[in-house]
């Protein structure tokens, strides 16, 4: 093998230093365009997080809600006369009080305190009064005829799976940058 003199070392070296040079350029351009699509996607996360939803979407969540409400109602009024939600007394009972004779239903309709009037708990209320509570919340925002908001969300489901997935494309963008930082780190570059 033959000894490089001082010349063609000196050439050498500068021709690996103007590698190392473009490389870390390189390094440093991936990283920045990286950064950049980092803060897109958390500019996108932020709008989709914070912006309004529209009317429609507003009134499907509503009763949305008020249905799962009297859902789960229903199945602790269900599971009331099986005895699932009392097993002290077997479900619901008949129970004599100061005011004559009345029904308790655990979980669902019970003497108030101190043997006041019968409660209704929330639960029962969203299954006895399903529709009523609908069109409480809903028969205001419908008679709207325009919606304060602008640029709402159409679908907070779809929404909601975008935010998902930016999330986990954010995880993905911050592990290559990550890589990218210790690389340049590692020829002594700042990126």
């Amino acid at each position: 093998m033959k000894t490089p003199t001082p010349h063609n070392a000196a050439t050498i070296l500068r021709t690996k230093r103007e590698e190392i040079s473009a490389l870390v350029e390189t390094v440093k351009a991936d990283a920045q365009t990286i950064r950049t699509k980092i803060s897109q996607l958390r500019t996108r996360r932020e709008k989709l997080m914070t912006s309004p939803m529209s009317k429609s979407e507003f009134l499907r969540l509503a009763c949305g809600w008020v249905d799962k409400q009297a859902n789960e109602g229903a199945q602790r009024l269900a599971r009331s006369f099986t005895g699932g939600d009392s097993l002290r007394n077997g479900g619901a009972t008949l129970e004599r009080t100061r005011q004559g004779d009345g029904v308790k239903i655990p979980g669902i309709l019970t003497n108030g305190q101190y043997g006041m009037a019968t409660v209704m708990t929330d639960e029962a209320a969203y299954l006895f009064l399903r529709e009523g509570i609908k069109q409480a919340l809903t028969g205001p925002v419908a008679e709207l005829i325009k919606w304060p908001y602008t640029d709402t969300i159409d679908d907070v489901d779809a929404a909601l799976a975008e935010v998902e997935a930016i999330d986990n494309e954010l995880e993905q963008l911050g592990a290559e940058l990550a890589g990218l930082v210790e690389l340049g780190e590692s020829y002594g570059a700042t990126i």
